[in-house]
């Protein structure tokens, strides 16, 4: 067995007077998960009256674990079926609340405390409560930093212990249908967070998740074949390999018949959102941008599809419009609760992204000029077909506005290194060079790797800093414009590393 480092909760950190648990039966299914249950269990064990923990075939050490931790274990014989696996669980609980965990995810010590869950169950008209997800891409370490979260959903994990509340799906099972069936209007939103690292590209690779759930999903199919959800689900598990012609038939199916349905399930949005973008990956560009524009006016305020609509447009050169969705994702605000959102996007990620957007069609206009005096005639009347003048924010105060996005993305992103490079932008734009240059010193130092971009922008930068201050060198750096130093393109790689 791996040797970890528990992550401390933070009501064992508080006086020696801790308050008592709460009347809550955390509740989890487990199989081998020796590496990763004591972590969760030391964030939950002094919050919760009660731990039931089915084991469904461990061949470590997870069940000796779990019971020095005070869990009580139970065995249950595996039967490709999560959703009965958990209302055993359910089952074996006695306290009249109950969370619902898995053994890779850990309590957000911050959100879980007395003070902030006892008021959530003494709500008697509500019967369950949605939680944030927060998925990482690395695994957790002490402490949780808001710069490691790759997305964030919702799901139902804190509810009643009541008969009625039941478990269905053999895979990506769920129990928030059932608890709205119960009486309408008793499931919440609430600012509990839960993180998860279980998508990690080792933890994918050692327990073989893929192919376990096709074959589940394909039980599942055969049990419902008609239902889209499984459809969707089945199209998610080639969607997160990146194979996306595997996936874009099974999505595109799945968005076929929730756009005929009167009643939409939560999941449409994404849906949606994995169907566009397939169908841009694999090519299909005019199907994948009609399906774009018309999933952003069903949901005008779910700002990765409008990103990904603004990201589609940008491919057809129409900027302005682009640039509109973009500003249109900034308005939304945070709406982890309605919709499952990567981590930036309607905020830091939105606004490197408008800049991004800027400057590429700040040197189209730029090339188009000098290149070829008739293509601005072309470009105009480019322009005209798609609305979006060539008098436009954009174009007339370029600088400005890049210099404003690129501001507000380093105010916004979590990790301080990467601020350093969006202040580098910001003040290269507004032309305080030797900000920019020290911004760039900072960054270099500190950057995991040193890009030809980085190279080219201390170069520009220096270069535009001598034309600033020694007139004579100006005439020789004339020919160089400001757009050529493609600022956003050039801190992408360091985003999506």
């Amino acid at each position: 067995m791996k040797p970890y480092r528990p992550l401390v909760h933070q009501a064992d950190a508080a006086s020696s007077d801790h308050p008592l648990p709460l009347p809550i039966s955390l509740c989890m299914i487990v199989k081998d998960e020796a590496d990763f249950l004591p972590r969760c269990l030391q964030a939950a064990v002094s919050l919760v009256q009660e731990m039931i923990v089915i084991d469904t075939g461990s061949t470590d050490h997870t069940p000796y674990i779990a019971r020095a931790y005070g869990a009580k274990v139970f065995h249950y014989p595996w039967s490709n079926d999560f959703a009965a696996a958990r209302n055993e669980a359910i089952r074996q609980a006695h306290e009249p609340w109950i969370l619902m965990i898995d053994a890779d995810e850990v309590l957000d010590p911050h959100t879980w405390t007395t003070d902030t869950v006892a008021p959530l169950i003494n709500q008697t008209s509500i019967n369950g409560y949605y939680v944030k997800l927060a998925h990482t891409e690395e695994p957790l370490s002490e402490p949780l930093q808001q710069r490691s979260i790759m997305a964030v959903d919702m799901s139902c994990r804190l509810f009643r212990r009541a008969s009625q509340h039941q478990y269905r799906g053999r895979i990506h099972e769920d129990i928030a249908p059932s608890i709205e069936a119960s009486a309408e209007g008793s499931l919440a939103w609430s600012n509990l967070m839960i993180w998860h690292d279980g998508y990690t590209d080792n933890t994918i690779q050692q327990k073989n998740k893929q192919e376990r759930n096709r074959q589940l999903l394909l039980l599942q199919m055969q049990d419902e074949p008609y239902e889209p959800l499984w459809w969707y689900a089945y199209g998610t598990e080639y969607f997160q390999l990146g194979r996306w012609k595997d996936a874009a038939p099974w999505l595109r199916r799945a968005l076929e018949a929730l756009r005929a349905q009167k009643s939409k399930p939560g999941y449409t949005s994404d849906v949606w959102l994995k169907t566009i973008y397939a169908l841009q990956r694999i090519g299909s560009f005019d199907e994948a941008l009609a399906l774009a524009e018309e999933g952003a006016a069903a949901y005008p305020d779910f700002p990765d599809l409008l990103e990904l609509t603004a990201s589609l447009l940008s491919s057809q050169g129409r900027w302005q419009e682009s640039y509109a969705y973009l500003q249109q994702a900034l308005r939304c605000g945070d709406v982890s609760h309605l919709y499952t959102t990567t981590a930036g996007t309607g905020s830091w990620r939105t606004h490197w992204l408008s800049a991004t957007i800027i400057e590429r069609a700040s040197l189209a206009v730029h090339t188009n000029h000098v290149e070829d005096p008739n293509k601005v005639a072309e470009e105009s009347l480019e322009a005209k077909r798609y609305h979006t003048p060539l008098h436009h924010a954009i174009h007339e105060h370029p600088c400005t506005l890049a210099s404003g996005h690129f501001e507000q993305a380093a105010r916004l992103h979590p990790n301080p290194v990467l601020q350093s490079l969006f202040l580098a932008a910001k003040a290269y734009y507004s032309q305080e060079y030797h900000e920019a240059i020290h911004s760039l010193r900072s960054f270099m130092e500190a950057a995991p790797a040193i890009t030809p971009f980085l190279h080219l922008a201390m170069s520009l930068t220096c270069s535009k800093l001598a034309e600033a201050h020694l007139p004579y060198v100006s005439a020789g750096l004339a020919h160089i414009p400001t757009v050529a130093l493609q600022w956003g393109d050039g801190i992408r790689p360091y985003l999506e590393s």
